[in-house]
């Protein structure tokens, strides 16, 4: 659904409710993918120092990208 509501804001010019909910929704994908590997997840936005902390125990795949996602997070926290 969030990833849908993007593409409505986008669509309605609403430009800071689409930078609100990728922010939100890289979020939660990355709580989620720590939530995989068994890692408590931190009650703070930014989760890319436990992210960071934990890479030995994240597939292959995500490894690659995580630098990526990381930034991402960031730039997304810094803008909303």
């Amino acid at each position: 659904m969030r990833f849908k509501a993007l593409f409505f804001y986008k669509e309605n010019k609403a430009y800071s409710d689409v930078v609100r909910e990728a922010q939100e929704l890289v979020e939660l994908l990355l709580k989620a993918v720590l939530r995989a590997i068994g890692v408590e997840v931190p009650k703070v936005h930014d989760v890319g120092r436990t992210l960071e902390k934990h890479r030995s125990l994240l597939p292959p795949a995500l490894v690659d990208t995580l630098d990526d996602f990381v930034k991402v997070n960031l730039i997304l926290i810094i803008a909303d």
